[in-house]
Protein backbone atom coordinates (compact mmCIF):
# COMPACT_ATOMS: atom_id res chain seq x y z
CA UNK A 1 0.00 0.00 0.00
CA UNK A 2 2.70 2.20 0.80
CA UNK A 3 4.49 1.43 -2.50
CA UNK A 4 1.43 2.10 -4.26
CA UNK A 5 0.94 5.67 -2.58
CA UNK A 6 4.64 6.53 -3.65
CA UNK A 7 3.70 5.94 -7.17
CA UNK A 8 0.58 7.93 -7.55
CA UNK A 9 2.54 10.76 -6.02
CA UNK A 10 5.47 10.33 -8.25
CA UNK A 11 2.78 10.47 -11.46
CA UNK A 12 1.54 12.94 -10.08
CA UNK A 13 4.69 14.87 -10.41
CA UNK A 14 5.43 14.16 -13.24
CA UNK A 15 2.60 15.63 -14.60
CA UNK A 16 4.15 18.88 -14.15
CA UNK A 17 7.78 17.95 -15.15
CA UNK A 18 6.48 16.43 -18.23
CA UNK A 19 5.46 19.60 -19.60
CA UNK A 20 7.69 20.89 -22.56
CA UNK A 21 7.52 24.61 -23.55
CA UNK A 22 7.77 26.01 -26.91
CA UNK A 23 8.65 28.98 -28.46
CA UNK A 24 6.93 31.18 -30.84
CA UNK A 25 8.37 33.29 -33.70
CA UNK A 26 8.18 35.77 -31.62
CA UNK A 27 9.27 34.83 -28.26
CA UNK A 28 5.82 33.61 -26.58
CA UNK A 29 6.59 30.15 -24.52
CA UNK A 30 3.81 27.68 -24.78
CA UNK A 31 3.25 24.30 -23.39
CA UNK A 32 3.32 21.79 -25.67
CA UNK A 33 -0.06 20.02 -24.16
CA UNK A 34 -1.67 23.14 -25.71
CA UNK A 35 -1.51 21.61 -29.11
CA UNK A 36 -1.80 17.83 -27.99
CA UNK A 37 -5.34 19.12 -26.63
CA UNK A 38 -6.14 20.81 -30.38
CA UNK A 39 -5.37 17.70 -31.63
CA UNK A 40 -7.86 15.70 -29.58
CA UNK A 41 -10.79 18.27 -30.66
CA UNK A 42 -10.18 17.08 -34.07
CA UNK A 43 -13.59 15.36 -35.42
CA UNK A 44 -15.36 16.15 -32.18
CA UNK A 45 -18.01 19.08 -32.01
CA UNK A 46 -15.79 21.26 -29.57
CA UNK A 47 -13.31 24.20 -30.57
CA UNK A 48 -12.31 25.72 -27.29
CA UNK A 49 -10.02 25.19 -25.22
CA UNK A 50 -9.12 26.77 -21.49
CA UNK A 51 -5.79 28.17 -21.26
CA UNK A 52 -3.91 30.32 -18.84
CA UNK A 53 -2.04 33.54 -20.91
CA UNK A 54 0.38 35.66 -18.44
CA UNK A 55 1.02 38.95 -20.17
CA UNK A 56 4.33 40.77 -19.55
CA UNK A 57 2.70 43.93 -19.07
CA UNK A 58 -0.72 43.47 -16.94
CA UNK A 59 -1.68 47.09 -18.11
CA UNK A 60 -2.13 45.68 -22.20
CA UNK A 61 -4.81 43.09 -21.27
CA UNK A 62 -7.53 44.69 -22.76
CA UNK A 63 -6.35 45.97 -25.63
CA UNK A 64 -4.44 42.66 -26.35
CA UNK A 65 -8.38 40.51 -25.92
CA UNK A 66 -9.59 43.41 -27.83
CA UNK A 67 -7.99 41.73 -31.26
CA UNK A 68 -10.04 38.50 -30.75
CA UNK A 69 -13.57 37.76 -32.07
CA UNK A 70 -15.72 36.22 -30.19
CA UNK A 71 -15.35 33.22 -32.40
CA UNK A 72 -12.11 32.88 -31.37
CA UNK A 73 -12.35 33.87 -27.22
CA UNK A 74 -14.93 33.07 -25.06
CA UNK A 75 -14.91 32.66 -21.03
CA UNK A 76 -12.53 35.74 -20.16
CA UNK A 77 -11.83 35.56 -16.79
CA UNK A 78 -8.94 38.51 -16.40
CA UNK A 79 -8.98 39.94 -12.35
CA UNK A 80 -6.90 43.53 -13.44
CA UNK A 81 -4.59 42.40 -10.50
CA UNK A 82 -2.74 39.54 -12.18
CA UNK A 83 -0.52 39.22 -15.00
CA UNK A 84 -2.23 35.72 -15.53
CA UNK A 85 -5.62 36.07 -18.31
CA UNK A 86 -7.87 32.57 -18.24
CA UNK A 87 -9.81 32.07 -21.59
CA UNK A 88 -11.10 29.64 -23.78
CA UNK A 89 -9.84 29.86 -27.06
CA UNK A 90 -9.59 28.38 -30.62
CA UNK A 91 -6.77 26.96 -32.40
CA UNK A 92 -6.62 29.58 -35.08
CA UNK A 93 -7.31 32.05 -31.98
CA UNK A 94 -3.91 30.89 -30.17
CA UNK A 95 -1.70 31.04 -33.43
CA UNK A 96 -3.08 34.69 -33.54
CA UNK A 97 -2.02 34.87 -29.59
CA UNK A 98 1.64 33.41 -29.77
CA UNK A 99 2.62 35.60 -32.34
CA UNK A 100 1.48 38.93 -30.12
CA UNK A 101 4.92 39.60 -28.18
CA UNK A 102 3.22 41.52 -25.32
CA UNK A 103 2.58 37.86 -24.33
CA UNK A 104 4.83 36.12 -21.90
CA UNK A 105 3.91 32.63 -21.65
CA UNK A 106 0.61 30.30 -22.75
CA UNK A 107 -0.36 27.39 -20.46
CA UNK A 108 -2.87 24.47 -20.63
CA UNK A 109 -5.77 25.16 -17.97
CA UNK A 110 -5.30 22.02 -16.19
CA UNK A 111 -8.40 21.03 -13.15
CA UNK A 112 -7.47 23.18 -10.09
CA UNK A 113 -5.13 25.61 -11.90
CA UNK A 114 -4.44 28.41 -9.72
CA UNK A 115 -0.77 29.27 -9.14
CA UNK A 116 2.02 29.11 -11.68
CA UNK A 117 4.01 26.32 -12.02
CA UNK A 118 6.72 26.87 -10.34
CA UNK A 119 4.63 27.86 -7.40
CA UNK A 120 2.34 25.00 -7.98
CA UNK A 121 5.47 22.41 -8.05
CA UNK A 122 6.58 23.18 -5.10
CA UNK A 123 2.91 22.74 -2.96
CA UNK A 124 2.91 19.48 -4.33
CA UNK A 125 6.53 18.83 -3.20
CA UNK A 126 5.55 19.98 0.23
CA UNK A 127 2.91 17.93 0.07
CA UNK A 128 4.45 14.74 -1.11
CA UNK A 129 7.34 15.37 1.94
CA UNK A 130 4.62 15.51 4.13
CA UNK A 131 2.91 12.49 3.01
CA UNK A 132 5.73 10.66 3.02
CA UNK A 133 6.77 11.49 6.99
CA UNK A 134 3.12 11.06 7.82
CA UNK A 135 3.41 7.52 6.66
CA UNK A 136 6.62 7.11 8.12
CA UNK A 137 5.26 8.02 11.55
CA UNK A 138 1.98 5.77 10.82
CA UNK A 139 4.76 2.70 10.34
CA UNK A 140 6.64 4.12 13.55
CA UNK A 141 4.08 3.77 15.45
CA UNK A 142 2.42 0.72 13.96
CA UNK A 143 6.01 -1.11 14.69
CA UNK A 144 5.97 0.32 18.36
CA UNK A 145 2.12 -1.33 18.66
CA UNK A 146 3.28 -4.60 17.34
CA UNK A 147 6.16 -4.57 19.72
CA UNK A 148 4.60 -4.18 22.83
CA UNK A 149 1.97 -6.53 21.86
CA UNK A 150 4.89 -9.41 21.59
CA UNK A 151 6.73 -7.66 24.68
CA UNK A 152 3.71 -8.98 26.58
CA UNK A 153 3.35 -12.62 25.55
Amino acid sequence: MFMLLIVLIFINLLSFVNAKMLVSDVGVEYEDRILEEFAKLDGTNETFIKIIIYLKNTSEADEILSAFSSNELKDIINRQISDRISVKITEPGFYKLIQDDRVDKVYFARKGYFLNDKVSMNFLLIGTILIIILLIILFYLIFLKSKKRTNKT
